[in-house]
């Protein structure tokens, strides 16, 4: 009855934002929020109208500052109290799909504006007093539903399709990009002929494809608990299991075990270089905890960023910049964009993603075992006629479709 009256009872209690950027009404509303989602809509509509390159989040001291880049120039837009920011950073995190505490992470949020679907990238790192957080807009292109969506060359195709037909071993999905990973492993498991057997997933990011199975969440498990509850999902006999991030030693060597029990086992892991990936695959080998034998196929895919066509123009990398392309062969001219009303001034057309399969033979596993430099490995599959990310890369770069920029941040970093 009192609120009835004098309605509901008011709170001092304060985000603390302060900003000279929005009016007084839209600041009150957003500091009355103390979940901080008022804060996060308006920071990024505002990074979207300025056309900003990014928003940072930095806690110094007992503050948080928010800088806003654009181009090369980089200003304050905000501060905020450290200490009711926590709401602030985790809701962040959840928005991004960064379901634990480490760092660096990556993820992607997905912002509706006007009637447009929006995606950013968010980039965490842990600081001093809080995480250090950076929005960035990204290209917004749909993952591929079907492996013919890739584009691929169609030996990378017929690899694929191959793999889909195992009934048992251990095949591993590579990309460092947690979301991209996840993806894959759902491809991989909609293609793969899973009717009459037993599926059943581990990890907070898969199970998102077009079938659905029983799915077992990490939540903050370690790895060991991880590879403890792999083990317990085998008593329930699953002809199929498949881990979300496998790129810890336990859980991989529990994905392992899983294929000697002639089941299938599809381990996502982070890697994102074939030659460190082999490095650490022989790791455990020479330590005698895997057996190769059981691992029948390596996929990855990777997304790259595809100039916009009408604001390209050529132009002459650096010195530097060719260095560190690390080619033996460069391309005849080079392409960048600046960025037009089409492109939303981004100077991207959209993200593309590649797509290569490795399929593992014997011949392959004796490289493994025998070879002093795992760069060797990759060589080998050159001269096999191997067309992976990096030929297809190079092809882009040539084509004048990426900038040096992108091809060096795909592969090289």
């Amino acid at each position: 009855m009192h609120e009835l009256f004098y309605g509901p009872p008011q709170s001092d209690e304060s985000l603390g934002f302060a900003s000279a950027l929005f009016p007084a009404d839209v600041m009150a509303k957003i500091n009355a929020d103390l979940t901080g989602a008022k804060l996060v809509e308006y920071l990024l509509s505002y990074l979207v109208q300025q056309r900003l390159t990014s928003v940072s989040l930095q806690p110094v001291d007992e503050s948080v500052h928010f800088m806003a880049r654009k181009g090369s120039a980089v200003r304050e837009i905000g501060t905020s109290p450290l200490a009711s920011a926590s709401p602030l950073f985790q809701r962040l995190r959840r928005l991004a799909g960064i379901h634990g505490d480490g760092s660096p992470e990556r993820g992607q949020l997905v912002f509706h504006f006007r009637g447009m679907q929006l995606a950013f990238e968010a980039l965490v790192l842990h600081g001093e007093g809080g995480d250090v957080v950076t929005l960035r807009m990204q290209v917004l292109s749909p993952f591929p539903a079907i492996c013919s969506d890739f584009a691929a060359p169609g030996t990378v195709t017929k690899a694929f399709r191959e793999l889909t037909e195992l009934r048992s071993g251990l095949v591993i999905c590579a990309s460092r990009n947690p979301a991209d990973r996840d993806r894959l492993v759902d491809l991989y498991l909609d293609e793969l002929e899973t009717r009459g057997r037993a599926v059943m997933l581990f990890g907070d990011g898969v199970g998102r494809g077009r079938k659905r199975f029983p799915r077992i969440p990490r939540q903050e498990l370690t790895a060991g608990e991880v590879a403890e509850l792999i083990s317990a999902g085998l008593e329930h006999d699953p002809d199929v299991v498949a881990i979300d991030n496998a790129g810890e030693e336990q859980v991989l060597l529990a994905a392992g075990r899983v294929a000697m029990r002639r089941k299938l086992a599809v381990a996502g892991v982070p890697f994102h270089d074939l030659a460190v990936l082999f490095r650490y695959l022989r790791h455990l080998w020479q330590r005698h905890h895997f057996i190769p034998a059981y691992l029948k196929g390596i996929i990855a895919c990777r997304g790259v960023l595809i100039l916009c066509p009408d604001c390209r123009k050529e132009y002459m990398p650096q010195p530097d910049e060719l260095d560190a392309l690390g080619l033996s062969e460069l391309p005849a001219r080079f392409w960048t964009s600046t960025g037009c009303d089409s492109c939303d001034h981004t100077g991207i057309k959209a993200r593309r993603y590649l797509l290569e399969v490795i399929p593992v033979t014997a011949e392959l596993i004796g490289r493994l075992e025998t070879s002093g430099d795992c760069g060797d490995l990759v060589r080998f599959l050159d001269e096999q006629g191997h067309r992976g990310i990096i030929a297809q890369c190079a092809e882009l770069l040539r084509q004048g479709e990426i900038s040096p920029a992108e091809y060096v941040s795909a592969l090289v970093l």
